[in-house]
């Protein structure tokens, strides 16, 4: 028996394998891993911008090609970081094409997962249990009812949750209904839309790295009196890039973001 290709990723060097859940994650044992970018700078030279740890030789000159050398991406303070290959920022319109192809991704996705909200907002008020670290191991959560106007989903700590004075004190239970099996689709829906849009913000950082290191030199040159603006058409899609916050150089407009409407004259 044949085993399965693994999927090929976006960005060479760049794992997205534990941001995707309805895959199984692997748990194949591995030697541990050198952090991104070691080298042993006594028989080895890097050089980053090509991507690549060269053979040392003597008068510090490059040797034969050991291997490549990866940089540090992450998500967020408490999310693990990511590596990809530097040349890769080179190739603006592949950069594009991984983060169009993560975008729709995220749009083909969401709808999956935003029935919950109908669920939740014709059952409040209801509570379920969150597991905890502490004692005594759980907590109650109450998804609360708005009357007037529609403010979306929300939840809460049930107050009783802090008003025990001891671990064995019984958990008081919330004056509603218990819907554990909506509590839990709910909280499945913010894990996973968590994921989705740290999986497209990751491929966006790398969009933007590419787009500052090929116009940002010409926009903090050019840019007099925030008369920069510049349309980029990439892979047939386009961007407005230039002034986005009164100082900053960025994306103006994405094409997703974009409607066009073709205005003919009248006759």
């Amino acid at each position: 028996m044949t085993k399965p290709k693994p999927d090929k990723p976006f960005v060479e060097g760049l794992s997205i394998a534990g941001l995707l859940a309805d895959k199984e994650p692997k748990t194949e044992a591995k030697a541990p891993a050198r952090r991104p970018g070691w080298y042993d700078y006594q028989t080895e030279i890097l050089d980053s911008e090509e991507g690549w740890i060269y053979e040392k030789l003597r008068r510090n000159k490059k040797g034969k090609k050991l291997r490549k050398v990866f940089e540090s991406l992450h998500g967020g303070w408490d999310r693990e970081g990511i590596t990809f290959w530097k040349p890769k920022l080179n190739d603006l319109a592949f950069c594009e094409a991984k983060r169009w192809m993560a975008v729709q991704y995220q749009k083909n996705q969401y709808p999956k997962i935003t029935g919950v909200f109908e669920d939740a907002l014709k059952n409040t008020p209801f509570c379920c249990i969150r597991m905890t670290k502490e004692a005594p191991g759980f907590a109650w959560i109450v998804f609360p009812h708005y009357e007037g106007h529609d403010r979306g989903v929300s939840w809460e700590w049930w107050e009783s949750n802090h008003k025990r004075r001891n671990k064995e004190e019984h958990l008081e239970r919330p004056n509603c209904q218990l819907r554990q099996d909506i509590g839990d689709a709910w909280f499945a829906y913010e894990e996973r839309s968590r994921q989705i849009r740290e999986r497209v913000g990751l491929f966006e950082q790398l969009f933007h790295k590419a787009l500052e290191k090929r116009y940002s030199d010409d926009y903090y040159r050019n840019n007099r009196y925030n008369q920069y603006k510049k349309k980029l058409v990439i892979n047939g899609r386009e961007y407005l890039i230039g002034e986005t916050n009164g100082r900053s150089f960025g994306v103006i407009a994405y094409p997703e973001n974009i409607i066009t409407e073709i205005v003919e004259p009248l006759r």
